[in-house]
């Protein structure tokens, strides 16, 4: 399957919702078409030749409409990961790129049962003595979210719909808020890095860190 690409520096996992501002005409044409390309793939701006992985977010429409500015406002839905291959670029249009979906632990279909995993897991102490017993980070994390989506309504409102307080929602939309490099990024765009995902914000956003981003 084909599908249209947009180059965005922007770390999507499945769920992750954003906003986006669209002008270039070629891109807005691709929103406007969208019902005949069962949606558009963000990736990174770089040529395919230069990457070091080559995968993207498939974009859902939940909504789009006509900004104060003139832009066109595109409220988007991560459905899956995918791998991109065999990218056909023209002059003046939009690059479209065969996709293959990659599993991911923040999949609908996965996140059930890697969660239940987690919670049972982890609800005794364990030799690593971190995430054990440790489980109360959660709340700040889930509140300090949900206070970034009431006062960035313009970006993360949509996120309302859809709020779910489960470890792999609210780890992966962290992920995506946080500013990583690509090589991490790439790291935790994989399917078995749902734990070290978790190690590495339970380490990183203490309850004082978590209150810096409000």
């Amino acid at each position: 399957m084909y599908l249209p690409l947009f180059p965005l520096s922007m770390f999507l996992l499945p769920g992750g919702i954003t906003r986006l501002r669209i002008f270039e005409q070629k891109y807005v044409l691709m929103i406007k078409n969208i019902d005949k390309t069962d949606g558009f793939v963000i990736c990174k701006s770089q040529p395919i030749a230069e990457r070091e992985s080559n995968w993207g977010s498939w974009m859902e429409l939940i909504d789009f409409y006509p900004g104060d500015d003139g832009f066109l406002l595109v409220d988007v839905r991560c459905k899956h990961l995918v791998e991109l291959s065999s990218v056909v670029e023209q002059p003046g249009q939009v690059s479209m790129a065969n996709v293959n979906i990659l599993d991911h632990w923040a999949d609908d279909e996965i996140s059930a049962s890697i969660d239940n995993d987690f919670l049972l897991e982890h609800s005794v102490t364990n030799a690593k003595g971190m995430l054990a017993g440790n489980l109360s980070i959660m709340a700040p994390m889930v509140e300090s979210l949900e206070s970034i989506c009431r006062k960035k309504a313009d970006l993360y409102g949509g996120y309302y719909n859809y709020f779910d307080a489960k470890p792999s929602w609210v780890c992966a939309r962290w992920l995506e808020l946080l500013p990583l490099n690509q090589a991490t990024k790439d790291y935790f765009s994989k399917q078995n890095t749902f734990i070290d995902a978790m190690e590495f914000l339970m380490t990183l956003l203490t309850e004082k860190a978590v209150a810096k981003f409000n």
